[in-house]
């Protein structure tokens, strides 16, 4: 930790010092040192008081251990090369997690393979469903699935000195090796996470408070249109389902498991804005039905169904709504 090191810590590199990473140093995808104008410190002395606090330089993959919910991602890796600095020691500051091998660098091609696969949309979306916190420590990292060394070698050999856009390096890992990482009961990460993204697009469009532009909102809408991961919008079907028959499906198909006292909050934060929308009708199959009852059962009111199914098409450049104009996803 930089404050019990204080002594040590240089703000600019000199003759007796190593480089000191912080998360700041990051720079898509590879470790960018020294920091001009930095608040932190760029170095650390090389001095025999200061030795535990240093490893051999080499090749790491460092990951940010603390991340805001609201950030876009929750695993930001990058590498660091010491051939790049030409020093024979390195200071990874505590908010730092790094892979090594025995105390020692990896491989370049390992190094570039466990970092895209790393920043990959698929490993977030995969995390976000067993982490709910906002640190990444390392046992969240060793629980992750990983390909084999072999394979992520390989991924790595095809990166070169630049990593791949976000677009490009989630189409990659989702072609080489999504295979391997896929989740335990069949869940398409990746998948779900688009899908989830579009129907969060749909409910912008549709005018919804912003307290419903939220994924239970996206997973509700999903779960009423019958459609999974893989489904097209073309294909979207009007089942009639309850709050539980809701929450089974975000669990069966995206993965998301809320547990059984989240169905008031589906109900109360979703449904009932969906249903004071417009968007969903209640007891289509018995309007007399109390909307207090154990069977009572929602569907996709039919203007909107017609609307969504455009979602995608030639057609969604322009929807209309409740006499309304909107602008179309696109």
């Amino acid at each position: 930790m930089d404050f019990r090191a204080q002594a040590f810590l240089r703000l600019e590199p000199s003759r007796n010092t190593v480089p000191l990473i912080y998360p700041g140093h990051f720079d898509n995808g590879w470790v960018k040192w020294p920091k001009k104008d930095s608040r932190k410190p760029n170095a650390v002395l090389n001095i025999p008081e200061s030795a535990d606090l240093l490893v051999p330089s080499g090749v790491y993959v460092l990951v940010k251990r603390f991340s805001s919910k609201e950030e876009r991602k929750r695993i930001v890796a990058a590498i660091y090369d010491g051939s790049r600095f030409s020093v024979g020691r390195v200071g990874f500051e505590n908010h730092l997690n790094y892979f090594h091998e025995n105390g020692k660098g990896l491989s370049l091609a390992l190094a570039k393979g466990v970092t895209a696969f790393l920043n990959s949309n698929l490993v977030d979306s995969y995390f976000r469903q067993f982490n709910g916190h906002t640190q990444v420590n390392a046992t969240d990292l060793r629980s992750l699935k990983y390909p084999s060394r072999s394979e992520l070698e390989t991924f790595g050999f095809g990166i070169g000195d630049q990593f791949p856009t976000q677009n490009e390096l989630d189409n990659l890992v989702e072609k080489e090796l999504l295979k391997m990482v896929a989740d335990e009961e069949g869940v398409d990460p990746i998948r779900a996470k688009r899908k989830i993204e579009e129907a969060l697009e749909i409910l912008k469009v549709l005018g919804l408070p912003t307290a419903q532009q939220n994924e239970r909102s996206a997973l509700t809408l999903l779960a009423l249109l019958d459609l999974k991961p893989e489904t097209g919008w073309i294909d979207a079907g009007s089942p009639m389902r309850g709050i539980t028959q809701m929450m089974d499906f975000f669990s069966e198909h995206y993965g998301k498991r809320y547990k059984p006292n989240k169905r008031e909050s589906v109900r109360r934060q979703t449904v009932h804005q969906f249903l004071d929308a417009g968007i969903i009708i209640a007891n289509p199959d018995n309007p007399k039905r109390a909307i207090n009852s154990g069977k009572t059962v929602y569907q996709i009111a039919p203007a909107v169904f017609e609307v969504i199914q455009c979602f995608g098409t030639d057609d969604d450049h322009l929807i209309h709504f409740n006499g309304e104009r909107f602008l179309g996803p696109y």
